[in-house]
């Protein structure tokens, strides 16, 4: 854990290879003592070939952030994780956790966002999206 993450490090598996708004949001979120580690996939464009292409980079960029000791492990990107089946969130955190022999803790972002639907009992949502089904 670095100097910036005294209480913690959130290690973040980013779909895109650049992005400025999700690094903003994040900063701005974290409470003083906790800090981010980010690696990419390195997804250039959203399509079915790419996104294929950035999940198999996952457990490489969760074996880099392992080895950087952070606390937890998120794998982010609600298009790219959804763009394969429904629960396959569940699958990929279980590849990830294995890839990085189960020391640390992983989650992904649609994982953190169901459990807060749940927690607040919502039971009729509406979704929509800009991104294409694939």
């Amino acid at each position: 854990m670095s100097a910036y993450g005294w209480k913690a490090s959130i290690g973040f598996i980013g779909p895109p290879r650049t992005n400025e708004t999700v690094l903003h949001e994040a900063i701005r979120l974290a409470p003083p003592g906790v800090s981010w580690c980010w690696s990419t996939m390195g997804l250039p464009e959203f399509g079915k070939y790419e996104f294929d292409e950035a999940l198999g980079l996952a457990t490489k960029c969760a074996k880099e952030l392992a080895e950087r000791d952070v606390s937890v492990i998120v794998a982010a990107g609600i298009p790219l994780i959804t763009s394969k089946h429904i629960g396959y969130h569940r699958d990929l955190e279980q590849d990830i956790a294995v890839a990085i022999e189960h020391r640390k803790p992983v989650t992904s972002d649609i994982a953190c966002v169901i459990a807060a639907l749940k927690a607040l009992k919502l039971e009729r949502i509406v979704l929509t999206s800009i991104y294409q089904n694939y």
